[in-house]
């Protein structure tokens, strides 16, 4: 009865691995992401959305330079014109397609 036992969970051990080890990456589906207009000297709100997982936010169409995660995303103050990419993240491993996101950065602002 003890090796039937030890049989037992060395087999179910051995499926949990394989099941661990087999489990596809569905890609999640590319997030929408609205461009945004701002003035000189200003930050952007950056909004994800429908989409699955987490966000992930880059400098990069390549999506090398991560700058931060999460909706929504609110930029460092920019002073030109900047272009984003975000993605949709499942863990452990699945990622959708880098999406652009453009920043138009009007003027100058006046301060008083």
């Amino acid at each position: 009865m003890r090796n039937l036992y030890r049989i037992l969970v060395g087999f179910i051990f051995m499926s949990l691995i394989f099941l661990n080890y087999s489990i596809a990456c569905v890609t999640p589906a590319p997030p929408s992401a609205n461009h945004v207009t701002i003035t000189c000297g200003d930050s952007a709100v950056l909004v994800a959305s429908g989409s699955t997982g987490d966000y992930i936010w880059y400098a990069d169409q390549a999506g090398t330079i991560q700058i931060g995660t999460g909706s929504p995303f609110t930029t460092p103050n920019l002073s030109s014109d900047t272009t984003f990419y975000v993605t949709a993240f499942d863990p452990p491993n699945c990622e959708s397609s880098t999406v652009q996101v453009n920043i138009i950065v009007l003027g100058y602002q006046v301060r008083s």
